[in-house]
């Protein structure tokens, strides 16, 4: 099954000028634009690509990897805030979001934070949440440990939004 926000393996179906367009599945035909496609492929090959939405919200798929993927933390630097939240660098053309709902505090434009990347079911986009903001669980749940921090934050991040997580175990 094709993931968004994760890396695929994905069969070339067209090649056309302006890029070739790979079997997403049940995501339909997934344009990976011509500056991504690497030389010495043809119809039937498979290729392993990261699939994501660019600013139009159209899925591509590129050969690139960013620096954190859908369902990982990261520590990501903020290169832009405007009013739809904070955009970090995660190593693709396109910033990621961190909308202001998911902010613990106002993130600041040239540092860095931990964040947790999620798929939006209803909207079909990946966003981050802010990991850390404070020494203490946002949820109220646990000390001050980074580690018990980290899981209480993934913990109820993933039941808010009905995923899981190698936090999900017991103990």
């Amino acid at each position: 099954m094709v993931e968004i926000g994760k890396i695929n393996k994905l069969q070339v179906v067209k090649i056309l000028e302006h890029g070739i367009y790979l079997d997403g599945e049940h995501l339909g035909e997934i344009l990976m634009p011509s500056r991504y496609v690497p030389e010495n492929y043809e119809i039937g090959d498979s290729l392993e690509v990261f699939i994501y939405l660019d600013s139009a919200d159209l899925l591509l798929a590129t050969t690139e990897t960013p620096y954190v993927m859908v369902g990982e933390c990261a520590y990501l630097k903020v290169v832009d805030v405007n009013p739809a939240g904070a955009f970090l660098d995660w190593g693709l053309p396109k910033d990621l979001l961190v909308p202001y709902g998911e902010q613990i505090s106002s993130l600041q434009v040239g540092k860095s934070y931990t964040v947790l990347v999620y798929l939006d079911q209803f909207f079909l986009a990946i966003l981050m949440l802010v990991c850390f903001g404070t020494t203490t669980c946002p949820g109220g749940h646990h000390g001050t440990s980074p580690i018990y921090n980290m899981r209480c934050v993934s913990r109820c991040f993933c039941r808010r939004y009905r995923l899981h997580t190698p936090y999900d175990r017991p103990g």
